[in-house]
C-alpha cells in the first residue's frame, strides 16, 4: 500500500540576542582572518573557505564582500547566486545559471549562492588555486562499512537500537499512523518527479522515481548532480499536510543510498529546513549534510544576513549501502539534531550556536526560523566535483521522532 495513502484522514489531501564575539580558541585560530570576515547571504552564500573548515584547520585569508540582493519572503523560490571561486576565498563558485540536464523539471529560477570551501584541491575554472592554507585533513572511518543486501519490504520494519535524546521510539509500530506525512513513492510515475505535495527544483541536476534503487516497495526518488561546480537536485513540500503542523518542531526520516561522497573539501547538503526570521526580514537556513571527504556536517545560513556557519561531525557518511536517516529542527529551543541508522550523532547536535561562522552578522548564533516553511530533500553541491548519484525512499515527516525500520546487514 501507498505510504501517501495511508495518511490520517484529517491531514487534508495527503498523507537577542547580544553579539557572543569570539571564542578566545577561535580567534586565536583565525586571528589570520579577523573574526568579522564577511560573506554573502543565501541559501548558499559565503566564505566556506574560512568558514567550513574543519576545527582544527588553519583559516584562509578573509574573503572578499559580496554583494547581497534583498531579502525576500520564503515563497518556494531558491535565490539566484554570484559567481566566482570557492577556494580562493573570494565570492561563490558556479556560474548564475546552469542549464538544467535533460529530463529535469525545473521551478524557481537559478542556483542560490554557494559557499566558498576550504581544501586543498578545490579550484574551479573560474578562479586561481587555493590558497596555501586551505588544508582540509585526513576524514576519519566510517564507522559503518560494506554494502546492503536485500531491503525489508515494510517501512515499519522490526526494532533497531536507538539512540540519543527525545527517547527511543517504538519502531514495531506503524510510523504513517501519527505521522503528518509518508510517502515511498510507489504510486508515482517511473521517469517523472514524484508527485503532489512534492515539487522538484533543479539546476544541473535531475529528480525523479527510479526503480534502481529501492529500500521497501518497488520505488525511490533517484537524484543526480551532474559533473561540474554549482549543482542542485531538490525535492520540495510547503504547506499541507508537513506545515504548519510541523512548523514549530520537525522531526523527520528518510532512507538514502548514496554511491559516493564528493572528493576534498566539496560542500553538500541533503536536508534542508527553510523559513522567515522572528521579524520577517531575513530568510533562514537549516541543514545537514557534509563536507572534508565525507564528514557529516551542520550548517546555518540565510539570506539577507551574512552568516554562513558550521559544525562537523567526525564520522563519515556510509556509502553504497541503504542508511536511516533522521532529523530534528526545533524553533523554541534554536535545536538541530541528527541520528544516522538511529544513533544521535551529538557532535552535531547544535543549539544555539556551532563551531564558527564565515560572517558575523548574527554575532555566530544560529537562531531558527519563527517557522519553518518549507522541506527540501535531495542533494545540492556547492563546489567542483564528480557526478553523483543517490536514491531516497520512506520518507516521514511528524511531530515526533521516527525511528529506523530493521536496516539490511
Amino acid at each position: 500500500m501507498s505510504l501517501r495513502a495511508r495518511r490520517s484522514p484529517s491531514i487534508g489531501h495527503f498523507v537577542s540576542r547580544e553579539h557572543l564575539g569570539c571564542i578566545a580558541l577561535l580567534c586565536g585560530i583565525v586571528a589570520s582572518t579577523g573574526c568579522d570576515s564577511n560573506s554573502a547571504g543565501d541559501a548558499k552564500t559565503t566564505a566556506d573557505t574560512q568558514a567550513e573548515g574543519s576545527s582544527s584547520d588553519t583559516e584562509p585569508g578573509p574573503a572578499t564582500p559580496l554583494t547581497h540582493s534583498p531579502s525576500a519572503p520564503t515563497t518556494g523560490a531558491v535565490p539566484t547566486p554570484t559567481s566566482g571561486n570557492p577556494a580562493s576565498g573570494q565570492s561563490p563558485n558556479g556560474p548564475t545559471s546552469t542549464t538544467p540536464t535533460a529530463g529535469a523539471t525545473t521551478s524557481n529560477g537559478g542556483a542560490p549562492n554557494q559557499p566558498v570551501e576550504p581544501g586543498p584541491s578545490e579550484t574551479t575554472p573560474e578562479g586561481p588555486p587555493p590558497g596555501p592554507n586551505n588544508a582540509g585533513g585526513a576524514p576519519p572511518t566510517p564507522p559503518v562499512a560494506g554494502s546492503g543486501g536485500a531491503a525489508p519490504s515494510d517501512l515499519a520494519g522490526g526494532a533497531q537500537g536507538l539512540g540519543g535524546a527525545n527517547g527511543a521510539p517504538d519502531t514495531s509500530a506503524d510510523p504513517c499512523a501519527t505521522a503528518l506525512f509518508c510517502d515511498d513513492f510507489d504510486d508515482d510515475s517511473l521517469g517523472m518527479p514524484p508527485g503532489d505535495p512534492w515539487t522538484s527544483d533543479v539546476n544541473g541536476g535531475t529528480v525523479e522515481v527510479s526503480s534502481e534503487h529501492a529500500f521497501s516497495g518497488a520505488n525511490a526518488v533517484h537524484v543526480s548532480n551532474s559533473e561540474g561546480a554549482y549543482k542542485r537536485a531538490y525535492f520540495s513540500v510547503q504547506g499541507a499536510p508537513v506545515f504548519p503542523g510541523a512548523g514549530a518542531e520537525m522531526f523527520g526520516r528518510m532512507l538514502m543510498w548514496l554511491d559516493a561522497t564528493p572528493e576534498g573539501s566539496v560542500h553538500w547538503t541533503f536536508i534542508q529546513g527553510e523559513g522567515p526570521s522572528d521579524d520577517g526580514s531575513y530568510d533562514i537556513y537549516y541543514r545537514y549534510g557534509g563536507q572534508h571527504e565525507g564528514r557529516l556536517m551542520a550548517n546555518f545560513e540565510t539570506q539577507g544576513k551574512s552568516t554562513d556557519c558550521w559544525d562537523h561531525s567526525d564520522t563519515v557518511m556510509p556509502t553504497q549501502r541503504w542508511t536511516c536517516i533522521e532529523w530534528r529542527y526545533a524553533t523554541a529551543t534554536d535545536e538541530m539534531q541528527f541520528w544516522l541508522d538511529g544513533t544521535e550523532l551529538t557532535d552535531i547536535h547544535v543549539t544555539g550556536m556551532g563551531e564558527g561562522c564565515g560572517g558575523q552578522d548574527l554575532g555566530g548564533l544560529w537562531p531558527a526560523p519563527k517557522q519553518f516553511e518549507i522541506l527540501r530533500l535531495g542533494w545540492e553541491k556547492y563546489q567542483q566535483s564528480e557526478a553523483l548519484n543517490a536514491w531516497i525512499d520512506d520518507v516521514v515527516v511528524g511531530t515526533e521522532r521516527v525511528g529506523c525500520p530493521a536496516m539490511p546487514q
